[in-house]
């Protein structure tokens, strides 16, 4: 199968989103950056074959962070008209199904971009409520309630330790300034969660993308001297209820 590649026009806005509504559940950060476009600096490119059906997804955000949604005629080949798209392009970081960004990173690859550093995420779903006994999960004594921006301080060394185990590439150094204002913005944009044990903050957790009718969940954290006792079960069953 053939496929062409262009930038998204609005005229394509319906086909895409059918695109995209179809492969939701494990796309759902690229489909936050669709949602949020209105011509901005956002560049997303589609992949139609020759009915003009839409095929595949590229999508590259204004901060270097590319979103590939492949279809598997995508996959298996037709690499040029990706290339076409990114080659050229600043890309710091692909997130992604696994196939769709090794195809990626291979194609970055072809023109020396060598240094990758991946990080692989067991991606899950849940499509009904969370079981009853995950919401009593965890110590007796555990409060857990929804984090506000003037938990920033307190939450900070708990955001600051989670990037650092889970999420910082091992060649980076931690930021703490840039860290402090990450939490800001998802204080004021996310579900944040707290746990708290005997009066000490142990715990967190947060959804950190938004698509059409489904939420992503990150920034689960809980400090190793309280794990293994239900915290962070109790965290992730109350966050999606």
């Amino acid at each position: 199968m053939e496929i062409r590649w262009n930038t998204l026009k609005r005229d394509s806005l319906p086909r895409v989103r059918t695109f995209l509504e179809a492969r939701e559940s494990f796309c759902v950060p690229a489909c936050e950056r669709f949602i949020a476009w209105d011509e901005g600096p956002d560049r997303i490119w589609c992949g139609h074959d020759d009915q003009g059906t839409i095929q595949s997804l590229l999508i590259l955000s204004a901060t270097g962070i590319l979103y590939p949604v492949l279809s598997e005629a995508e996959k298996e080949g037709n690499r040029q008209g990706i290339a076409h798209c990114i080659l050229s392009k600043r890309i710091r970081s692909i997130q992604g199904q696994t196939d769709a960004v090794k195809l990626c990173e291979d194609i970055l690859t072809s023109i020396g971009q060598t240094r990758f550093e991946q990080i692989d995420y067991a991606l899950m779903k849940l499509d009904s409520s969370p079981f009853a006994t995950s919401l009593i999960a965890g110590p007796e004594s555990l409060i857990v309630r929804r984090a506000e921006q003037r938990d920033a301080d307190e939450l900070f060394p708990l955001q600051a330790a989670y990037e650092i185990e889970e999420v910082l590439p091992s060649h980076a150094s931690f930021k703490p300034a840039a860290s402090r204002l990450a939490l800001e913005r998802i204080l004021s944009n996310r579900i944040v969660l707290s746990a708290e044990l005997d009066g000490k903050l142990v715990g967190k957790a947060n959804t950190n993308a938004r698509s059409f009718s489904r939420d992503q969940i990150g920034g689960v954290y809980v400090l190793p001297e309280y794990r293994g006792r239900g915290i962070a079960t109790r965290l992730v069953g109350e966050l999606c209820a």
